[in-house]
């Protein structure tokens, strides 16, 4: 409750200085000069014609997975080659640019990258930088390193931390070119918060209390994401624990919006708590949402309405059934880090359900658009079940003797 209190008030010194940036951050990428090949290089192929659209949208999309050495690992291709194909990413086949395209971890991440930046540069015929929009990464992880660093003898993958020269090769290849783009770690615990576990791990062994530090507390423990974020610059998406490869709802976003050079951690369930307060009432202050957060719980619904059905309500259907619906869920689930924060609550609060034509306008390449909508409506319905008792109940604490003036 602590944690998520000193959230809501950081969150909340924030909101000026972000507002304040984000016009000048959004113009980064065009500022930097990152986006000129699509106006530069000469029109050509059918291939450059894609590449050319791409980077005129924003820039080109990146998926690379693990070879692993275990029959699980399969599924790391398998969902980056999904990925690929939903967001048009461009690879390397060979030496040729492809597009729909996932690239195994042949090589280590940066070499990859800058690899194929070069080969598309030579397709464009131009000497301008290749901007990148995204890059997913497809890996066992955890909370401090990812399984990333590939092997010349075509063995499994070895275990990589931010200090490692194969995490540092791959900052130093996106960082240039990612100006205002996502990192994707589909990848377990890459996104933990540390701070809390060590509490955790504490209290539990009857240590004095560990308070957790800020969001933004240059002194506390980084996860990998977060010591990415730094390297790189980007906006880092990871998991707080392991589970699906793609389909693990306990997200953290990880990004550097009051531009401090330390990177800061948004889990999913806070900034939903944060929005959902504001939308009820938008005049409500942090004492009074910090309130209303401990007596009522928001952020444990709504983190419990972007949960999967539970594992026995889904052993009780058949196989066909319980495969449409978990498949169905992982697809929505998977695509919150491309959608960000404020598009999934714009998303979940109105009382339709996302349709169709939502999803074909935000995703127009997507190959599995009626999955989309089907996982989004199953969440939706889950998030509205106990949308109303939970309005009802924060008025009802409102009228509380000790609610916050």
């Amino acid at each position: 409750m602590i944690h998520l209190q000193a959230f809501l008030q950081e969150m909340a010194a924030k909101v000026t200085s972000v507002a304040a940036s984000a016009p000048a951050a959004a113009a980064t990428g065009v500022a930097a000069g990152v986006g000129a090949a699509a106006a530069t290089a000469t029109k050509g192929s059918a291939l450059a014609d894609q590449l050319q659209a791409a980077i005129a949208a924003g820039g080109i999309n990146i998926a690379i997975y693990m070879i692993g050495s275990k029959g699980g690992d399969k599924e790391f291709k398998r969902q980056a080659d999904t990925w690929a194909g939903n967001h048009g990413a461009f690879g390397l086949s060979g030496a040729k640019v492809k597009k729909d395209h996932a690239m195994s971890l042949s090589s280590d991440p940066g070499k990859l990258v800058s690899d194929l930046l070069a080969a598309v540069t030579k397709e464009l015929g131009t000497s301008d930088s290749i901007p990148i929009a995204n890059v997913a990464l497809f890996t066992h992880g955890g909370s401090t390193s990812m399984q990333i660093d590939s092997q010349a003898d075509g063995s499994a993958e070895q275990w990589a931390s931010a200090g490692n020269k194969v995490v540092k090769d791959f900052a130093k290849a996106v960082q240039p070119v990612i100006k205002g783009g996502k990192i994707h770690l589909f990848a377990c615990n890459t996104g933990m918060d540390r701070e809390a576990q060590k509490a955790k791990k504490d209290k539990k062994a009857k240590k004095p209390t560990y308070v957790p530090k800020g969001v933004d507390d240059p002194d506390r423990l980084d996860s990998f994401s977060e010591n990415l974020q730094e390297m790189t610059g980007a906006e880092v998406w990871g998991h707080e624990d392991a589970r699906h490869t793609t389909g693990n709802p306990q997200l953290v976003q990880v990004t550097d919006k009051n531009q401090d050079a330390n990177a800061e951690r948004y889990q999913v369930r806070d900034v939903l708590t944060r929005k959902f307060l504001l939308h009820v009432d938008a005049k409500l202050s942090e004492p009074q949402m910090g309130y209303l957060e401990e007596k009522l719980k928001i952020s444990k619904w709504i983190e419990g309405s972007l949960q999967n059905m539970r594992k026995k309500q889904l052993e009780k259907l058949k196989k066909p059934e319980r495969t449409r619906i978990v498949d169905n869920y992982q697809v929505f689930i998977e695509e919150i880090s491309m959608m960000g924060y404020d598009k999934l609550f714009d998303l979940l609060i109105p009382v339709a359900p996302p349709g169709e034509a939502v999803f074909k306008s935000m995703f127009p390449e997507h190959d599995q658009i009626d999955k989309l909508v089907a996982g989004a409506a199953a969440v939706h319905a889950k998030f509205h079940k106990d949308l109303d008792e939970k309005k009802k109940a924060i008025e009802t604490a409102r009228t509380s003797a000790d609610f916050p003036n």
